[in-house]
């Protein structure tokens, strides 16, 4: 079926009883695309009325959009929704990416120790290394060029994508996703200096890395193995690419850490926690439950639950937004302090001139 593709009228089952299909419920579906670049077979999706969209609009060839008012998108084949981004997410899902992971079993070209054990149905690529001591859970899938150390540990129906790297006693639960040459469990970043001689001695990293269940991490994301004890990320939270993760830190469950992120030593992250693209978060700072971080802030002391945080010192996300307002006012608000500083300077003139005038 995903192959051929579906009817619009079987797009919007899939959706479900609020889904509402206007105008041709058989039209074939074979694809999905955005408005301005839609083909006939595809469908796509109307969010927005700004002008930019709105002209992709009048101008798309897709066979179907998605919309939550009919009257949005007259004369085309449609599927109204409450949420059409929503919505769409979820018809994505039925035209994937074509993939070719490797088949279950060993490839040839793999080098699995005889001493890691490997659960039911796992799937290993060319150019895979499992080290003495790894468990390997059910289905789990390893693309090419994985390295999983010694004593290293993985769930069930994982996924680790080509050139992954586990360190040694890297822990993860079931249903994680690594996305290419991500690193978990390289020692952490931890060096003592010498007063006298200025040289930095490299302090032993002896912890690991645990990652919880339905975990997912971007490409070249790095993850620190601890000090000692253990860095920990969290039930369902979502890393991005490009994020640096520091030894001890701790991730709590269902947070999100957008691209280019990067978290100091020993900080802590309650569940929930939003840190978006191009964030700091400095050592040993505590972000509670729900804690929001803007982008390109940074972030130096500990928050409230429910807090939004902007800026280069991270403050509260309103009082950042009045004095960017305040910000863009500064030359009218210069030339009208000269202005002001130019009149009491000829007033106090005026009345060291004339005693009697002041």
């Amino acid at each position: 079926m995903a192959s051929a593709g579906f009817t619009l009228q079987q797009i919007a089952e899939r959706l479900g009883s609020q889904a509402t299909v206007v105008g041709q419920g058989g039209a074939l579906i074979t694809g999905v695309a955005p408005l301005h670049s839609a083909q006939a077979g595809q469908i796509s999706f109307l969010a927005t009325t700004k002008s930019r969209v709105l002209a992709d609009l009048a101008s798309t060839k897709a066979s179907a959009i998605v919309v939550k008012d009919a009257s949005s998108a007259p004369g085309f084949n449609l599927i109204v929704v409450p949420d059409p981004v929503e919505a769409f997410d979820l018809i994505l899902g039925l035209f994937p990416t074509p993939q070719c992971p490797p088949p279950a079993g060993v490839d040839p070209a793999a080098r699995i120790d005889p001493g890691a054990e490997l659960g039911e149905g796992v799937a290993v690529g060319p150019g895979v290394v499992v080290q003495a001591g790894a468990r390997i859970g059910p289905r789990t899938v390893l693309w090419a060029n994985v390295f999983v150390g010694a004593d290293c540990r993985i769930g069930a129906d994982c996924t680790l994508h080509p050139g992954v790297v586990l360190r040694e006693q890297t822990e993860l639960g079931d249903r994680v996703i690594i996305h290419p040459n991500a690193v978990l469990g390289a020692d952490g970043f931890g060096y003592r200096t010498d007063r006298k001689t200025g040289v930095h001695h490299k302090v032993p990293q002896v912890g690991r890395v645990i990652v919880g269940n339905d975990v997912e991490i971007g490409a070249n994301t790095t993850i620190d193995r601890a000090k000692f004890g253990s860095t920990r990320i969290g039930n369902g939270a979502k890393i991005d690419n490009l994020c640096m993760i520091a030894h001890n830190v701790q991730v709590g469950d269902g947070c999100l850490i957008a691209a280019l992120t990067g978290l100091a030593g020993s900080v802590e992250l309650d569940h929930h926690v939003v840190l978006a693209g191009h964030v700091g978060i400095r050592d040993n700072v505590h972000l509670a439950a729900g804690t929001i971080v803007t982008a390109m802030s940074g972030c130096s002391h500990d928050t409230k639950p429910g807090d939004v945080q902007s800026g280069h010192y991270g403050q509260d996300h309103r009082v950042y937004l009045r004095q960017m307002a305040l910000t863009k006012q500064l030359p009218e608000l210069f030339q009208r302090v000269k202005e002001l500083a130019d009149r009491l300077e000829a007033i106090e003139r005026a009345a060291a001139d004339d005693p009697k005038a002041g």
